[in-house]
């Protein structure tokens, strides 16, 4: 062209500018899902007239009211503290035992936004999340898309984005950093790209512990690939995937001088401990002999439980009958079998969401007016439980 005229940017390839265009409805669905949320959070803060993110857990520093506060709840405030603290040294640990409990990569990625951009410490929590989860919307989609085709991705890209636990996509939790990352090792394992997801594995576990479960899934994958094709450069990916969880046990060994810091933290502190499912049963057996709803803690806690464990059932058959790749399936019933063998967790929403898998079964299987259904009761439910988690203490996310 002329000297000094102005180039016309190649165009994307029809391959990539098709995906772009494909990723539209699930983004809109993303989009549509925190439009719910933001509602439930607005709803909260109107009803409840005060300070929503006061609680049993750490102040939440300065900046936003009302919506952005009520995103803050619950472990938000311990990400937080984290984020502005740090961890705490040989001589604090006893009186802030429970900070160790959560991983490091999420409250660093606040801290490094907070500095550089200036905006507050809950504000760059919100924003993260949300954006990480618009990504993890699109992972999860092109996880599908290569495994079962476009029309399947979509369905479940959408299922994922509505469902009940979906409103921790727009808390300051650690779940979009999870999810996203090992939402990317999967594809990867499935392209067998073997570095790329032990790197991605690597950041997930850096953000999550149940994310310990992607180093199984790498080792199945990897064995696989050995099996089948003698491909030795799948064992990149089982090296490099426990980096996080390895490099956050070493720090705590240095900074505490404890090894075992994270496990004293949930056994001393969180009194959580595995049971191997029996709690979580149990719930169930209390709701059927005395089945009331109210907003009390606990019987609110063992209906969400209850219904959770339905869901478990019905997915779990779901996700045989996919018969997705090994390592996606032993992602997801590895993670699903740490959270109901925990007597702290059980079936809540937000840790069946870091399943994401058995959510995603729902949009593989299901088409026409099932998954219309569903799609719309999920919808439904993201919005009750949103608004629950945000204006009670009646349910714990």
């Amino acid at each position: 062209g002329r000297v000094g005229a102005l180039r016309t940017p190649p165009s994307p390839p029809d391959g990539a500018g098709r995906t772009l265009r494909a990723l539209r409805t699930p983004l809109l669905a993303y989009l549509a899902s925190r439009v719910v949320v933001l509602a439930a959070a607005a709803v909260a803060a109107a009803v409840r007239g005060r300070d929503l993110g006061s609680g049993p857990w750490p102040a939440l520093p300065g900046g936003g009211e009302g919506v952005v506060r009520a995103l803050g709840r619950f472990d938000g405030g311990w990400y937080l503290e984290v984020a502005l603290r740090g961890y705490p040294g040989v001589d604090q640990v006893d009186g802030r035992l429970k900070s160790l409990a959560f991983f490091p990569l999420y409250p660093l990625s606040i801290r490094g936004v907070h500095d550089l951009t200036g905006l507050s410490p809950l504000a760059v929590g919100v924003l993260l999340s949300t954006l990480l989860g618009g990504i993890a919307v699109c992972l999860v989609w092109a996880l599908v898309r290569e495994v079962q085709g476009e029309a399947a991705a979509t369905r479940a890209a959408a299922v994922f984005a509505f469902f009940p636990g979906a409103f921790v996509l727009s808390m300051a939790y650690s779940e979009a950093l999870l999810v996203a990352a090992a939402a990317a090792c999967l594809l990867l394992l499935v392209r067998h790209q073997w570095v790329g997801a032990g790197l991605a594995a690597a950041v997930a576990t850096a953000a999550r512990p149940n994310a310990a479960v992607l180093i199984g899934a790498c080792a199945w994958a990897a064995a696989v690939a050995v099996h089948r094709r003698r491909d030795w450069s799948a064992l990149w990916a089982v090296g490099l995937a426990p980096a996080g969880l390895l490099g956050y046990f070493g720090f705590l060994w240095i900074r505490t001088g404890e090894p075992l810091g994270w496990f004293r933290s949930q056994s001393e502190a969180w009194r959580d401990h595995v049971d191997l499912g029996g709690t979580t049963v149990g719930r169930v057996a209390v709701l059927v002999q005395d089945p009331h709803v109210s907003l009390d803690v606990r019987a609110l806690n063992d209906l969400v439980n209850s219904i959770g464990l339905l869901f478990v059932v019905i997915s779990v058959v779901l996700l045989l009958r996919w018969r997705p790749p090994g390592a996606v399936a032993v992602y997801a019933l590895g993670v699903l079998f740490m959270a109901l063998a925990s007597d702290h967790v059980g079936a809540r929403p937000r840790f069946l969401l870091a399943a994401f898998p058995l959510v995603l079964a729902i949009g593989v299987r299901l088409d026409g007016r099932r998954y219309a259904a569903a799609l719309g009761s999920s919808a439904a439910a993201l919005a009750v439980f949103s608004f629950l988690v945000f204006g009670t203490r009646a349910v714990t996310p």
